[in-house]
């Protein structure tokens, strides 16, 4: 069984030279973005800041054709008022200051590090939030795999560079180098449980039941990729089959049918998260 890919999008180089080097990734492309690979991993240089890190997930999206196991990852550094430097966070909530809506990134399996909160920033902060991570991408990466990727196989990693006591004034290249290098296991830990979850995945597009929807409805591509992703996430949830058309008899067109599932899915309750 082919594993699933794993695209990780970094905004500085330094954050993403330790995983490079651990999976021998060769270099693929320089312009307009730096991208690292082989047949199953990725890593994306985007730069700073959150529209940089949303044309990147488009650009890697672009490159080949999207899976529904694909698997992506915003991994960097950020600063925490009260964490100590070189703690590993899972961003569990994830919020644009400033601005409205919150992305919650699902949890089907045991985390490998704590997780707390993260709010992306349109520059570098120096008053940090009680309890909150700040960085400069994780919102722009959520907004644009919103569109293409299934919720269960998207996570924000952020390493703490930079705290109360030691702020921003004291990064630096190598440093950042060897934070990083530091939560490595932690990191390559996170990428397993994630392919687990898509192991766990049944795999909707091969179902004879998505295609009455397919064909009763016009979905766009990127439509038809959320179908399947949640349909996906149903059939993990629920042992019952998969939906027929006529549970969506009253739906318009493509879009009603993808709201009325996703409720449908996010009201299930989620199974037992997967052990070490």
């Amino acid at each position: 069984m082919t594993r699933a890919a794993v695209t990780v999008i970094c905004a500085l180089a330094s954050e993403a030279q330790a995983l490079i080097e651990h999976w021998r990734l060769k270099a693929l492309r320089e312009r307009p973005f730096r991208v690292y690979g082989d047949n199953d991993a990725r890593v994306v240089i985007s730069g700073v800041g959150s529209h940089a890190s949303a044309a990147a997930v488009g650009y890697a999206a672009g490159m080949r054709e999207a899976r529904a196991d694909d698997i992506w990852l915003n991994l960097g550094i950020a600063g925490h008022g009260s964490h100590a430097l070189g703690t590993a966070l899972l961003a569990a909530r994830i919020s644009h200051h400033g601005r409205d809506g919150a992305w919650y990134p699902s949890l089907l399996f045991t985390p490998p590090c704590a997780a707390a909160e993260l709010i992306t920033h349109d520059q570098a902060v120096i008053d940090y939030p009680s309890q909150a991570c700040c960085d400069m991408e994780a919102a722009g990466f959520m907004a644009a795999t919103a569109r293409i990727a299934g919720g269960d196989l998207v996570q924000v990693m952020k390493v703490v560079s930079d705290n109360a006591e030691s702020g921003i004034a004291g990064i630096e290249r190598s440093r950042v180098h060897a934070l990083m290098r530091d939560a490595l296991p932690t990191v390559l830990l996170l990428v397993e449980r994630l392919r687990e979850v898509a192991a766990r995945l049944p795999q909707a597009s091969s179902d004879l039941a998505v295609q009455p929807l397919l064909e009763r409805w016009h979905f766009t591509h990127a439509q038809a990729m959320q179908l399947r992703q949640l349909l996906q996430r149903r059939r993990l949830l629920t042992p019952e089959t998969w939906p027929s058309h006529e549970a969506y008899t009253a739906c318009r067109d493509a879009a009603a049918v993808l709201t009325c599932l996703r409720r449908e899915v996010d009201g299930l309750p989620l199974p037992t998260a997967i052990a070490p």
